[in-house]
């Protein structure tokens, strides 16, 4: 498909998006030819067992790049808080070097817990009607 917009658009350089389904290292390779980049999502469970360590690392989070490290004991991890926080590397898997980016947000992570929850709350819910022999 890539090969494809490049011929028909007669573009040489853009910046692919793709999930992780996507980014096998061939196609990030390949993305990164004629001066071309790429974002990739990826889930952390599934990086080397180093980088998710140092992902999950509660210090080196950041508001803005340049700015004092910050250690996730001490924001707002309040539901209002809509700021994200990040932390960046550069990591070299085989013959590509790239930049590892990981994003956290109290906001998404209240929302995802407060889904937890009333996933909970139906498997309770559910579980009380079941009648057991």
């Amino acid at each position: 498909m890539k090969k494809r917009i490049l011929k028909d658009f007669a573009l040489s350089q853009f910046v692919v998006c793709t999930d992780a389904g996507l980014s096998s290292e061939k196609n990030r390779i390949y993305n990164t030819l004629g001066g071309r980049g790429f974002i990739t999502t990826q889930s952390i469970k599934k990086l080397k067992k180093h980088l998710k360590e140092w992902a999950l690392d509660p210090p080196g989070w950041h508001v803005k790049t340049g700015d004092k490290a910050i250690h996730l004991s001490d924001i707002d991890d309040s539901f209002g808080n809509q700021t994200t926080y990040f932390k960046e590397r550069w990591i070299k898997e085989g013959n590509l070097e790239q930049r590892l980016l990981v994003t956290f947000s109290p906001k998404y992570k209240h929302y995802q817990q407060t889904i937890r929850e009333r996933q909970i709350e139906r498997a309770l819910k559910k579980g009380k009607k079941t009648v057991f022999p």
